[in-house]
């Protein structure tokens, strides 16, 4: 909540920056007539140095010392006024008035710089006239936020010297409001003449329906509010059950490929055991076959030399034999 704000100092008047002047001159003129009303009758009506004739009927300045009572009270009034226009504008601004000896007319320089010559004025009512007719209060403003928009410019008007009354600012609010207030704008044309009503007894009747509105459409923001979270709830529960459903179904997989794994590397090493043991059977067939094929080597070689060696007696025997056969045959002979 914010803190409580202070009003502006009722000695001091506001400072003009050259972008606030239609508000400046509403204070201005407030802070000068409390002064006194010297001050703002220097403003309004000016000041003349006191002169008197002489005896030739020439017009010459009089001496303060011989002012009287009223002439000194015209005086003060021009130079309070004047030095309180010094003391309210920034330096750049000053530069416009600090040559000036009299109050009315670096009111006046100002009022020009800043409201513009005639033609220019005209212009600008011109431009507020038509920035007035198209106001129309948005659906996220406020009433007094509204009212201050209609005010800005019927204030800047009134500075250019176009005065807006009360039954021209009545109508144009209730034309500008939006949809939301159609029952009470009917009430109000039914039981107010709007020729005859001000613009703050307005001003209090749409904020009390605003007030009024403010509740219904809070409660209907709170009902949908918690419509809201409730939907978020039930989101976030439902994502939570899809999510403890993910994890089940990821813990599942992991653990079907673990085994699909386990599978796969139990058949690559039954292979590779059945690589390994045909391999060994092939190695043992071939040092079967070759320890085979020695012994068959040695066979024929035992069996080449066992038929040499039968050979070699019989070619031995032959000339025994022949010989035996010789006697015998001669013997028969005989």
């Amino acid at each position: 909540m914010d803190g409580i704000r202070e009003g502006n100092s009722t000695t001091r008047p506001p400072l003009l920056d050259g972008g606030n002047y239609g508000y400046w001159k509403s204070r201005m003129i407030a802070f000068l007539m409390s002064l006194d009303m010297r001050s703002w009758k220097a403003i309004i009506s000016g000041w003349e140095h006191p002169t008197k004739k002489d005896e030739f009927g020439k017009v010459t300045r009089k001496s303060e010392l011989k002012w009287m009572s009223e002439e000194d009270d015209a005086t003060v009034g021009n130079s309070r006024a004047l030095n309180t226009l010094f003391n309210v504008v920034d330096q750049n601004i000053f530069k416009l008035i600090n040559t000036y000896k009299f109050a009315k007319a670096a009111w006046e320089i100002l009022e020009v710089a800043y409201e513009g010559t005639s033609n220019i004025k005209m212009s600008r009512m011109q431009i507020l006239t038509s920035h007035f007719k198209a106001l129309k209060m948005e659906e996220d403003e406020t009433i007094a936020e509204f009212i201050v928009r209609v005010l800005n410019i019927a204030n800047e008007l009134y500075t250019l010297g176009e005065k807006m009354s009360d039954s021209k600012l009545v109508r144009k609010v209730l034309r500008s409001l939006p949809s939301r207030f159609n029952i009470k704008i009917t009430t109000i044309e039914e039981a107010n003449d709007l020729s005859k009503m001000k613009l703050d007894e307005l001003f209090g009747s749409l904020r009390t329906f605003e007030l009024h509105l403010g509740d219904g459409e809070s409660r209907r923001k709170i009902g949908l509010a918690l419509t809201l979270v409730k939907e978020k709830l039930a989101k976030e529960c439902k994502v939570s059950q899809n999510e403890d459903s993910l994890a089940k179904s990821m813990v599942l997989l992991t653990k079907k490929m673990m085994s699909e794994e386990r599978r796969i590397m139990e058949r690559q090493n039954l292979r590779r055991m059945v690589k390994e043991s045909d391999a060994m059977s092939v190695k043992d067939e071939e040092d079967y076959s070759e320890s085979n094929d020695e012994e068959v080597e040695m066979t024929l070689i035992s069996i080449t030399t066992i038929n040499e060696e039968g050979v070699e007696n019989l070619i031995s025997q032959a000339p025994d034999q022949q010989a035996t056969m010789s006697n015998e045959s001669l013997n028969e002979a005989h």
